[in-house]
């Protein structure tokens, strides 16, 4: 077997390993963010393996967002070297848990016998995705609406088309990020440069900003899939955690999902991810009948 060392990558050195992750991180791998880091596997004649993980918003949680050994270099122990190495960098971060995600469609048997083997969970569902036609999504959500007889709670709610949030929000808005469901992946200022004002709203409760629901375009080859239509992603959503039984969020989605079908046609694609339970229960319950695709995401992690 072929002599190898495993070592952090600054990136300058980085170029070489490109082919070893996804097209995406590839081709930036030299100017990824300075708190990710890069761990590689390599011999004399060049790169045999690569791991890539990063902090993952909350305090002491990382993600490892890429794993990967050359072909004609696997079941040697390089993919089992690295993960260690990743464990180990992340301890010296002080961080205290590592994970990973993967989505079901994609064969996942090695890498998590890659995990298992140093004690990792099993995988479990995180999340969905989910791609569907706005206007069949609208009309499933208008459907349930109805038959839960929850429109006559909306009087004192307004849907508005998505502004900038005034002075006048700001205490309402710090109250918002102040909860204890508030995670900063679901803040709309992430989305600002792209934001749609078209399908983009916010939920106020006697004017008082309680929650928002913010969309941006995508285009690529993920909207190649569909013929190149009109494409909508839903990135962003939070609702004041107190109303989170109520269906105001669901009312807003369908406000939401009827804007774009005015603005960009029926058949324009809506896409959209949650990883909150009962969020993912409705969409497996409600949405897979009736959408395009939905792909579930497994997550695998371990406490450090």
């Amino acid at each position: 077997m072929t002599e190898y060392k495993i070592a952090r990558l600054t990136p300058d050195q980085a170029a070489p390993f490109g082919h070893l992750t996804f097209p995406s991180l590839g081709s930036r791998i030299e100017r990824l963010p300075p708190a990710w880091f890069l761990i590689g596997a390599s011999d004399g004649l060049g790169p045999l393996g690569l791991a890539i993980a990063h902090p993952a918003g909350t305090a002491g949680d990382f993600l490892l967002s890429s794993i990967s050994v050359a072909p004609a270099h696997r079941r040697h122990g390089i993919g089992r070297a690295l993960l260690r190495a990743v464990e180990a960098e992340v301890e010296d971060r002080k961080g205290r848990r590592l994970h990973a995600r993967f989505v079901s469609t994609v064969k996942n048997a090695a890498f998590v016998g890659l995990t298992g083997a140093l004690h990792w969970s099993q995988p479990r569902i995180a999340g969905i995705h989910i791609v569907g036609e706005a206007g069949t999504m609208a009309e499933a959500l208008t459907g349930w609406w109805q038959a839960n007889n929850r429109a006559s709670r909306l009087t004192n709610y307004s849907f508005e088309p998505w502004q900038q949030p005034a002075d006048v929000d700001l205490d309402a808005l710090a109250r918002l990020r102040g909860q204890r469901s508030y995670r900063p992946v679901l803040d709309f200022e992430r989305f600002a440069a792209a934001i749609d004002p078209v399908c983009s709203l916010q939920v106020r409760r006697a004017g008082e900003l309680v929650g928002w629901i913010v969309a941006t375009s995508f285009q690529g080859a993920r909207a190649a899939r569909y013929g190149n239509r009109v494409a909508r992603l839903y990135p962003s959503s939070y609702l004041d955690e107190r109303l989170w039984q109520s269906g105001i969020l669901t009312a807003g989605y369908w406000r939401a999902l009827t804007r774009q079908c005015e603005a960009y046609g029926r058949d324009s694609i809506a896409e959209y991810f949650t990883d909150y339970p009962r969020h993912i229960a409705w969409s497996r319950r409600r949405a897979a009948p009736i959408v395009l695709s939905m792909e579930e995401i497994h997550e695998v992690g371990k406490l450090l």
